[in-house]
């Protein structure tokens, strides 16, 4: 019995073939095929400057062998383990951009010079709000702010109107005479003498403040009586405050405290309906205190 060859490289192993070079013996590891497809072992292949290939790729049927490099078969995938072919190129798709969306302008009454800081010095936004308010006292109502979280910008325009229509009252008394029917501490004031009406002028900003902060304390409590009104104490203030304007008009010789009282009474009621929603008749009752209070002072 003739023994099978060995392999050099691996004793082990049985030859499967020779290489055509130098006719070593060869394993199946150890076989090697060069680019003409002839095996031959790893070193002469290395020495011929072929990359070492596998003795029999998978994807080389013995039809492709003997028919050549040329001819190779793809080997045999299962469907579901073939890579899907390559998608063609989509082309970019151009999405227009949306329009922009137009900007939002509220339209609405600007606010009053006097609460529109920055645009005028405090001398002419005092002087444009007292004058939009002696030419259009509805307008001029509409275009309060009721809520901005600020009592002390209503309170100064007040104490302002106040104290100019209180000195202007005095000084008119003393040169012009005292207007027909005119009473309450406004008109004592007015008639006192120059040294005690002076010694008295500073105590006037605590009077016009003491009558807004209770008079809008009782209105307020009124409007709650007959519904709740719809925005907070602050917008009753701001109706008593701006209207307190209408002291200017005491300046208005003769008939000034009438034109006053009337002026007064008049933003009053539009300044509650616009500010707290109220009807005439709850307006009527927000105001009885005031009126007595004018009364009582004026």
């Amino acid at each position: 019995m003739t023994d099978t060859p060995r392999c050099p490289a691996h004793p082990a192993a049985e030859a499967v073939a020779a290489c055509v070079q130098c006719g070593r013996w060869v394993c199946a590891d150890c076989r090697r095929v060069d680019e003409d497809g002839l095996g031959g072992c790893t070193e002469c292949v290395l020495d011929a400057g072929d990359p070492p290939q596998d003795d029999a790729p998978a994807h080389e049927t013995p039809d492709a062998v003997a028919a050549g490099p040329a001819a190779v078969v793809e080997p045999d995938v299962e469907p579901a383990d073939r890579p899907p072919p390559p998608s063609p190129r989509t082309p970019p798709t151009w999405v227009e951009a949306p329009p922009p969306e137009p900007e939002l302008h509220v339209v609405g009454p600007t606010p009053v010079p006097w609460e529109n800081g920055g645009r005028h010095s405090d001398l002419q936004a005092f002087v444009l709000t007292a004058r939009a308010a002696l030419l259009g006292p509805a307008r001029y109502m509409a275009r309060i702010p009721w809520a901005r979280g600020d009592l002390r910008t209503p309170l100064l325009f007040a104490l302002l109107a106040g104290i100019i229509g209180q000195l202007g009252l005095m000084l008119i008394t003393r040169f012009v005479g005292p207007p027909a029917g005119m009473t309450g501490a406004a008109g004592g004031f007015s008639q006192l003498p120059v040294g005690s009406a002076l010694a008295t002028a500073p105590l006037l900003p605590l009077m016009v403040a003491v009558s807004i902060f209770v008079g809008s304390w009782l209105a307020h409590g009124m409007l709650r009586l007959s519904g709740d009104p719809p925005r907070p104490y602050e917008a009753t203030f701001r109706v008593y405050a701006y209207a307190e304007v209408s002291s200017l008009l005491l300046l208005v010789p003769w008939i000034g405290p009438y034109a006053a009282r009337f002026a007064f009474v008049f933003l009053l009621l539009t300044g509650f309906r616009m500010a707290q929603g109220a009807g005439f008749s709850a307006s009527l009752l927000a105001m009885a205190p005031s009126v007595v209070l004018m009364w009582v002072l004026v």
